[in-house]
């Protein structure tokens, strides 16, 4: 399941929207970052950019996954990033029952 956390600015003013995937066995992993500059009308996700590199095409499956998430840490900040996993939590957990 794909959670999108809240959109949030970034200190230049870019509008970005991070995407977390939740899997069945309780794994958590951000997928991509939709973000918007200044003055632009369409998202563009970060993932993108980056698979158009020639460093990330050299890479295995297991490194792409960890490059990618080191420059997902680089464009938002690893505090953006706990807080990413901490927002989609907060969308899907169960909500308490008064009795």
């Amino acid at each position: 399941m794909i959670i999108e956390t809240d959109e949030f600015k970034k200190e230049d003013g870019t509008r970005c929207v991070v995407r977390v995937f939740f899997s069945d066995r309780n794994e958590w992993w951000i997928v991509d970052i939709k973000y918007k500059e200044k003055r632009q009308r369409e998202w563009r996700y970060l993932e993108d950019s980056c698979r158009d590199l020639y460093e990330y095409r050299q890479l295995d499956m297991k490194e792409r996954r960890e490059y990618v998430n080191k420059v997902f840490a680089d464009f938002i900040g690893k505090e953006r990033v706990l807080w990413a996993y901490q927002n989609a939590w907060e969308k899907i957990r169960p909500k308490q029952i008064e009795g």
